[in-house]
């Protein structure tokens, strides 16, 4: 009989890769980071979690001095789900290696930048097809 050890074990994946990359758009600029993960049970079946790099100004409540807070609020950043892009490997996906899966990621990314947002990357900058 499998240990407890062994069936959380069955349903864990470990990152196995990380990239950030910076997707310029016509009138802004974004940082994504992309974890790429692998199953320790099934190894080449993979899924990814994207994330957006957010700039949050945030404001703590404790300690507090007369009623106000104590310390300045200060600008963090925060790793925020990428939402606006379905992730094809949400749920896992056989690959044959790490850099199949990323590649594969990689493309689906660019063609939805293409269909959704009209945006063809270039060498270093970013192109509208308006």
């Amino acid at each position: 009989m499998p240990t407890l050890i062994d069936q959380l074990r069955d349903r864990s994946f470990r990152v196995v890769t990380a990239i950030e990359l910076m997707l310029p758009l016509p009138e802004d600029e974004i940082e994504l980071r992309i974890e790429l993960l692998e199953s320790f049970s099934q190894p080449g079946q993979f899924r990814a979690r994207l994330w957006r790099l957010e700039f949050y100004r945030l404001q703590s409540t404790f300690p507090q001095n007369q009623g106000q807070p104590s310390h300045e609020p200060s600008d963090e950043v925060i790793l925020k789900e990428f939402e606006s892009y379905e992730n094809p490997l949400r749920t896992p996906m056989t690959f044959s290696s790490v850099d199949d899966a990323l590649s594969y990621l990689l493309a689906h990314l660019a063609n939805w930048l293409r269909e959704q947002l009209g945006i063809v990357l270039t060498s270093g900058a970013a192109e509208s097809n308006d």
